[in-house]
């Protein structure tokens, strides 16, 4: 007699540790570490880093200078790219979206973010805010992080 079959279970994955992202025009290129490289522990790892190179220039954030929001679009990663209480400032808004690696080491995807202007203390007619959206380019990968 032979013993019934066990039921096969899904071989849990990884996440990805590295997002990278690039907008079409090449303008801006984004790569989002969500526990930083350094390291290895048990989690929770290092505080997240994110990279940013655009038109604003060149910024390496980590820790408390990111922000972090779940919403129905996914995780928003936010950073301020120009702070000002007088002139306004500058925020980078990043959508990241859940994303299911099915085993693999690298996955790719589309997604957007928002640039936001504020306007400080500055008299403004109109809206106080100015979005712009910009779409990415994503890849989701699992990468060996440096120490």
């Amino acid at each position: 007699m032979s013993s019934p079959e066990q039921p096969t279970t899904a071989q849990p994955t990884e996440d990805a540790n590295r997002f990278t992202f690039k907008e079409e025009e090449g303008n801006t290129k984004v790569v989002f570490f969500p526990q930083g490289p350094g390291p290895l522990r048990a989690p929770p790892q290092g505080p997240s880093q994110l990279e940013y190179q655009g038109v604003e220039g060149n910024f390496t954030f980590s820790g408390d200078e990111i922000a972090r929001q779940e919403s129905p679009l996914g995780s928003l990663i936010t950073v301020a790219l120009e702070k000002s209480i007088d002139a306004g400032s500058l925020t980078f808004t990043l959508a990241l979206p859940p994303v299911n690696m099915a085993g693999k080491k690298k996955q790719v995807f589309d997604t957007v973010a928002i640039k936001t202007k504020s306007f400080g203390t500055l008299p403004r007619e109109g809206a106080k805010l100015i979005d712009t959206a910009i779409c990415l380019d994503g890849v989701a990968e699992q990468v060996i992080l440096p120490l």
